[in-house]
């Protein structure tokens, strides 16, 4: 049974990259402006995984972490740069 639910999982994930990558070379591939992210994300209860995949605008990110560095560098620490966290999370 277990093996059968990796098996799943695996083919999720599979899925997943099928449809997303398509979508990312289609639309963002040749810029920088958007980031692809995928996540690994593991439910606890029924020991499923898979991806979370996020498309992330960069300049926007920027902005909102510059407009908000201050509450930033109060829970990560008071050196903390604007592009080192956008790097971080890209």
């Amino acid at each position: 049974m277990k093996d059968l639910q990796l098996s799943e999982n695996e083919f999720k994930k599979t899925l997943l990259a099928r449809e997303a990558i398509p979508v990312w070379n289609r639309l963002c591939s040749q810029q920088d402006r958007f980031a692809l992210k995928a996540v690994p994300v593991i439910e606890k209860d029924g020991g499923a995984c898979g991806f979370e995949v996020n498309f992330i605008h960069v300049p926007k990110l920027r902005e909102v972490i510059r407009e908000n560095i201050y509450l930033f560098r109060y829970v990560l620490g008071p050196t903390l740069e604007v592009d080192a966290l956008v790097n971080r999370l890209v």
